[in-house]
């Protein structure tokens, strides 16, 4: 945006898997902003305050020029139109699919069974940190007693919750969620890769918005302690997807947003970051 950046402000979660890729984007694109930190640990998303910004008690949301726009794909679309940059066709059928993928479910999977499922690494940690996301529905039971003119928007979320946590109930069930990340890495990604860009990422020397998802993809894999299994090991399976998130963790905007991955590269393990109370600061971002 050539003007009005510092009227952006993005409401945000650090260690928000969608968040991560609008940060990632705003950082590729140029976009100062102002950044909201949103409390997700402490469920700050379900309080009035934000609700009256994102009804879907979701982060990201972002505000400009008096509007709001929630999600994260819409949030990347909307930056794009608003810098008039040309969308690459394929970059943007490969992203599509890429959203799709059943990474939500791995996380809150992987929370709730981390124990038993042998191929994690850190299980003891992770479901320690990520322990707090089982206390969404009683949560948003209170906040429908304690806010009845929110009703709407609780509801929903609630339901949704109920839904999502429903599809991962056995250790089996993320399993087959595992399974659907080996089998789209084995049948898109990894030849995509051998074959050759022309670059250094998927489509050549441009970082797209497939991109900018394959990043916070890859990213959440190695902080749920899955780097290993995806991609590392003694077999050292899938060498080109290993070599591609390796100069990930050199670029400067994966950097910036994933900063811990960066000290821990060697150990391919993300820790999560410290979640921190609602507080504002301006960001400017360099160039990648």
């Amino acid at each position: 945006m050539a003007s009005g950046d510092q009227e952006v402000t993005l409401y945000t979660s650090v260690g928000s898997y969608w968040s991560q890729m609008v940060r990632l984007a705003l950082a590729e694109k140029d976009v100062a902003h102002k950044t909201v930190e949103v409390d997700i640990m402490n469920y700050k998303h379900y309080d009035p305050e934000y609700v009256a910004i994102n009804p879907a008690c979701e982060v990201p949301a972002l505000s400009h020029k008096g509007k709001n726009i929630c999600g994260s794909q819409e949030i990347i679309d909307y930056v794009d139109q608003l810098k008039g940059l040309k969308k690459h066709d394929e970059a943007e059928k490969l992203r599509q699919k890429l959203v799709k993928l059943p990474i939500p479910e791995i996380t809150i999977g992987v929370a709730r069974h981390a124990r038993n499922i042998e191929e994690v690494q850190g299980a003891k940690e992770i479901e320690n940190i990520l322990s707090a996301l089982f206390e969404r529905q009683a949560t948003l039971k209170e906040r429908l007693a304690k806010y009845p003119k929110l009703s709407s928007a609780y509801h929903g979320k609630l339901k949704q919750v109920m839904d999502f946590e429903g599809r991962v109930k056995t250790v089996k069930e993320v399993r087959k969620y595992l399974g659907d990340i080996s089998s789209f890495l084995d049948k898109v990604i990894e030849p995509m890769l051998a074959k050759g860009t022309g670059g250094d990422w998927l489509f050549g020397s441009d970082f797209t918005n497939a991109d900018i998802v394959l990043a916070a993809l890859l990213a959440r894999i190695s902080f749920l302690g899955l780097a290993e299994y995806y991609w590392g090991g003694e077999t050292d399976k899938r060498p080109n997807v290993k070599a591609y998130f390796n100069r990930l963790c050199d670029r400067s905007s994966f950097k910036q947003v994933l900063p811990e991955l960066q000290q821990n590269i060697n150990e391919h393990h993300i820790p999560m970051p410290a979640f921190v109370s609602l507080q504002e600061c301006v960001i400017t971002v360099p160039k990648p």
